[in-house]
């Protein structure tokens, strides 16, 4: 038995030996494939890092024209406030101005409808038949010889309001 024995031992160490062999061989190729993907990870970071490096700078491009369209559109903005601001005064000075020129214009249709009387005609306007009369020389209602347009009323208006 004790020849066996020796025997039983060298095939229990030479399949010991084979299944460290195996084992070695199988962790070297998981060695081989990390390193394998570590130059690869390497070469994903350096990727990834120069794209970060790609947006940091887009990043800041596009904040430097968003501040620039922001102070452009700021600018537009004060501008169209004081051109409102303007507006809004030469409406409300228009209105003021129509206010007076409809007082002025009320107040000079008054006046000749207190006075109103027997008018002079034209000369040879009189009955003539065929000959013009005021009111087809002057297009007024009245057919005096000193009726006037109302454009022409309007403009001395604005001219005595000066």
């Amino acid at each position: 038995m004790t020849e066996h024995f020796g025997l039983i031992l060298d095939i229990l160490v030479v399949c010991l030996l084979g299944a460290t062999i195996f084992y070695a061989a199988t962790l070297s190729r998981r060695l081989t494939q990390l390193r394998n993907n570590r130059a690869e990870l390497d070469a994903a970071a350096r990727g990834l890092a120069e794209a970060a490096g790609k947006a940091d700078s887009g990043i800041k491009g596009l904040r430097a024209a968003a501040e620039d369209s922001g102070a452009r559109l700021q600018r537009q903005i004060d501008r169209a406030q004081g051109l409102r601001d303007e507006l809004a005064f030469l409406v409300d000075a228009g209105e003021s101005l129509a206010a007076r020129l409809e007082s002025a214009a009320r107040s000079r249709t008054a006046a000749p409808a207190a006075g109103d009387g027997p008018r002079p005609k034209a000369a040879g306007a009189a009955g003539a038949p065929g000959g013009a009369s005021g009111t087809a020389r002057s297009g007024g209602p009245h057919g005096g010889a000193n009726d006037r347009r109302p454009d022409t009323d309007l403009i001395d208006a604005i001219e005595n309001m000066r």
